[in-house]
């Protein structure tokens, strides 16, 4: 009875975060800049940072802090949403890879950047120019090649440095932290599955015989059953079932060279980021029913505002806050993380995604009155 209680106030509550979702393209003042100006390299408060052509965006396990594939700085770099600070987690700027620890790595123009669910502290960050997949322990800032060979792009698996990639271009944990999925373009155009704790890497799904469809970012459902995929050159949405590989198409209308891909809501909405039209849409997982949630089709700019009346130039990868309030945007040709208020109740608590947006660039005036849902304590579903 309590079981089946807990499940329709999840279920009640999701249901209620898709209404207020829904509201994003016209409710005022939600999006805006977490950080970032002009492109250069600076750390310290969200107003003073800089960041250059960031490419990948991850939030920890704790929904602390944000971190980035500060992808033209050659760098990782961490957003604390506690503090509103933005720091170095490790990378010196050189264009190179290199093992190390905080500044003494190097990492070369790194895609992408995904945090273990589960709280292990252990972060993966692609590099499609060196063709390697490189572990970092965000608490140390300790970096090491993973699986790959450096400057070597071919389709072989295998253990460490026995296993080869051809740009790889996004990772997503399990669960459990124990494993995850790399998607790759290139020759191998593919979605290869590593072993965290070996480096392993053996190929899930083989897209050749598809043509040359570029997967790129990932979302897993919950019991780590369906891989979600972008696939960024033939505009669609498709569905992984990982048991067995099989591979189905989910939605293909609206998109243009979606990379980005983010599941909120439970599982319910996916939010894609698309390169090509500036644009971010949103796919009801149900019916594979889409809509545009924030930017301009084809009207890239820099402008806060409402969901469509907000401009992006070249998005590319997503992360969303545990309780699916916030959004965040790596917004690439404007060197900004752009947040996007997806959803604030007028009794939800106050998070530090809250307040680290109030305290950057992001101006709310006042707290949005647009969605009427109550999380309750713990401020999500």
């Amino acid at each position: 009875s309590s079981s089946s209680s807990s499940s329709s106030s999840s279920s009640s509550s999701s249901s209620s975060l898709l209404q207020c979702i829904a509201k994003v393209p016209s409710a005022p003042n939600v999006v805006g800049v977490l950080t970032g100006s002009s492109s250069g390299y600076v750390d310290g408060s969200l107003s003073e940072a800089k960041v250059a052509g960031p490419h990948g965006v991850a939030m920890s396990a704790d929904g602390q802090t944000l971190y980035v594939a500060d992808e033209n700085n050659h760098r990782v770099r961490a957003i604390s949403l506690s503090t509103g600070k933005v720091s170095t987690v490790a990378g010196d700027g050189t264009a190179a890879t290199v093992d190390g620890q905080g500044t003494s790595a190097q990492f070369n123009r790194p895609k992408s950047i995904s945090v273990d669910p589960s709280g292990s502290g252990t972060a993966l960050v692609t590099s499609h120019v060196s063709h390697v997949v490189q572990k970092v322990m965000l608490a140390s800032g300790n970096v090491t090649v993973l699986a790959g060979v450096v400057g070597e792009a071919a389709h072989l698996d295998g253990t460490g440095t026995n296993a080869k990639f051809s740009t790889p271009s996004n990772t997503i944990f399990t669960s459990d932290g124990q494993k995850a999925y790399v998607s790759e373009w290139g020759s191998g155009d593919d979605i290869r599955t590593i072993v965290i704790a070996t480096g392993e890497v053996s190929t899930l799904v083989d897209f050749t015989s598809s043509g040359n469809v570029n997967p790129g970012g990932m979302a897993l459902s919950a019991d780590d059953s369906l891989l979600y995929v972008a696939m960024s050159n033939v505009d669609k949405i498709q569905v992984v079932t990982v048991a067995t590989g099989a591979v189905v198409t989910l939605a293909e209308t609206g998109f243009n060279a979606p990379r980005g891909l983010v599941l909120v809501a439970a599982g319910k909405l996916l939010i894609t980021a698309n390169k090509g039209s500036h644009t971010l849409m949103a796919v009801v997982v149900a019916t594979g029913e889409t809509y545009l949630l924030a930017g301009a089709t084809d009207e890239s700019g820099n402008t806060d505002g409402a969901g469509t009346e907000a401009r992006f130039e070249g998005v590319r990868y997503l992360a969303a806050s545990p309780d699916s309030k916030w959004l965040y945007v790596a917004d690439f040709a404007n060197h900004r993380i752009r947040s996007v208020m997806l959803c604030v109740g007028s009794s939800s608590s106050s998070s530090s995604s809250d307040r680290a947006t109030r305290r950057g660039r992001h101006r709310i005036r006042r707290r949005s009155r647009f969605c009427n849902s109550s999380w309750g304590p713990g401020g999500g579903p």
